[in-house]
Formats: structure tokens, sequence, C-alpha cells
């Protein structure tokens, strides 16, 4: 029995669901829980054997004794646009005055930067809870994460997917991670099926990316790694709260040493004026 768990959000479970499905394909008998507390406490009091979990959601530093054992082929990481349905509205093409509800951080900022015509909303809830907003004409449209939009069966709702790497999503964004005890072979083994390394590489690029720059939670970091053969093209962002000021910057390396490709990164950020950025309280 693999005791599998994930955070009991519907995207999360969704998401499970599909891992489920596909252990008990390969023979596992597998039990799914839905965790209203920390995955990494459920895996260390030994409660989960397996957790399924957003990158997004992970921290950088996890728990000494647990490990990501596998990352699968990555979601689409793109963010999008949802304007009123049946409408062909892109983010150039919003009105003049038009309200945006979006996650505050990096994408109210991005917004802000490619659109200051527009009212910029932070919004939460579920996404039909969101996408019911636009219906009663609370806003006239959403930004957020295509993968989560994905996952709940309503990429139709999608007006224009935004470019990875002018919009830059956040670090991890559309990507899994499969955390286990790291004393735990038999969790490991039914992790491994799933991995797929060049997809690894990358996260653990973005992620030390945004770590370098004391940015992890992605609020005004974006960070886009895309292997290509054995090598790896990291692309990353730094702005601040309104838009208003920005950085961007890319660097190509090799797929084996994201790390330190995501160093020199930072370092050229820097050089650009990213800690201004970031930190309001400099010049």
């Amino acid at each position: 029995m693999i005791r599998l768990g994930a955070r009991e959000s519907a995207s999360a479970l969704e998401k499970a669901g599909a891992v489920t499905d596909a252990l008990e394909k390969s023979g596992h008998a597998v039990g799914l829980e839905a965790l209203s507390d920390s995955i990494e406490v459920a895996l260390l009091e030994g409660r989960i054997d397996v957790a399924v979990t957003s990158f997004l959601k992970l921290p950088v530093d996890l728990p000494e004794g647990l490990v990501v054992a596998a990352v699968p082929e990555r979601d689409d990481p793109r963010d999008v646009l949802v304007g009123p349905s049946g409408e062909a509205v892109t983010l150039r093409t919003l009105e003049r005055g038009a309200t945006v509800g979006t996650d505050p951080g990096r994408r109210s900022a991005l917004l802000r930067a490619f659109r200051r015509d527009v009212k910029v909303e932070s919004v939460s809830g579920s996404i039909e809870e969101r996408l019911a907003r636009i219906e009663t004409g609370e806003l006239d449209a959403l930004v957020l994460g295509g993968s989560a939009l994905r996952r709940a069966g309503r990429e139709d709702r999608v007006s224009e997917w935004l470019e990875r790497t002018a919009w830059v999503p956040a670090p991890g964004q559309g990507a899994t991670a499969f955390v286990v005890r790291a004393e735990d072979r038999q969790g490991r083994a039914a992790a491994s099926g799933f991995a797929d390394p060049p997809t690894l590489r990358a996260v653990r690029a973005e992620r030390r990316l945004a770590a370098n720059l004391g940015a992890l939670d992605g609020g005004h970091v974006g960070a886009l790694a895309v292997p290509f053969g054995d090598r790896l093209r990291l692309w990353g962002l730094v702005i601040d709260e309104q838009g208003g000021r920005a950085v961007r910057h890319d660097v190509t390396g090799s797929l084996e040493a994201p790390e330190e490709l995501a160093d020199l990164l930072a370092a050229a950020l820097r050089r650009r004026g990213a800690e201004r950025v970031l930190r309001r309280d400099l010049p």
C-alpha cells in the first residue's frame, strides 16, 4: 500500500487522482489522503508515504529527512488571460479602465507594467468562483495560471496564453514535486516512475535563482528554465510592486549545472539593479 497525500484543494486532488490512477495501473494499492495541514508534517509523522504537491507550495529548504524523489514532465507554465465567455479579448485589446482580477505580487506587477491604464484587483477563491465574477460583471478579465485552469477542466475559457519570456512565470510554476522520506525506499521507487530529469533540473535552476535573490515565493521574481538537448536557457525577471521598474536578463549553460547557471543569472540581474527593484528602501 502506497499512502499518497495532497493538499485538499480541488486542483491538488485532481493532480493526485491522476497519480493514483497511474500507480494502480502499475500494480500498486494506493490510498489517497486530502491534507488540511502541512504535507511535510504528514510525511514526517508517517501518515503518508508520498506527497504530491505543486512546487509553488514547496519551501526551498525541506525539513531534514525529506527529499524530492521525482519531478514529472511539466505542465504548461504560462499565465493566461480570461475574458468574458465568447469574447476574443487579449492583453493588448482590453479596454482602457478595464478591471482585471489576479493574485497580488508578480502577476499584479506585470499587469501594471504592461497595461498601466487598467484597474488591477486582487482576487482569491476557486477557479469557478473567480470565473463567476466575470459573468456577474464584477471583473472584465482575469489573469491566472494556465495549468490550474486546465486541471479544472476550464481551458476553454482561455482568451490568451501570455508569452512566457515576456510575461515570465513564477519559479516552479506548472511543475509538480513528489516528496518522500529520505530513507523510504518504497516511496522513492513508487515516485521514480514519474521522473523527468530535465524538468527537475529546470526547476532547480528557477528556485535557486529566486532563493538567491531572496524572493522564493515568486512575489516579485519570475523565472523560467527551458531545457534543449544538453543545454538549459534560464530567463529571470525582477519587478517592483507597481510595475514601474523591472530588470530582465537570460543566460544559457549546461543542463547538468542548473544551480551554477542560476547563480550566474542572479549576479547579472544584481549588476542591472535587481536589489534596488526588490528593496523599496534603496534609491
